[in-house]
């Protein structure tokens, strides 16, 4: 990450797993809350052609 910039560790966790998360689950839900700024955000990721 470069300096100053700022990221919580559930983004972190993502980019460092997310081909391992995508062949071993359909969905990834994240949720999760700035320390910062206390407003949470939630985010769905789903593997495309899936009926």
């Amino acid at each position: 990450m470069a300096p100053g910039s700022y990221c919580t560790s559930l983004w972190l966790a993502l980019a460092d797993h997310w081909q391992e998360w995508r062949e071993s689950h359909r969905r990834i839900v994240l949720c999760d809350t700035d320390p910062r700024t206390g407003r949470s955000h939630v985010a769905v990721f789903a593997r495309g052609g899936e009926g």
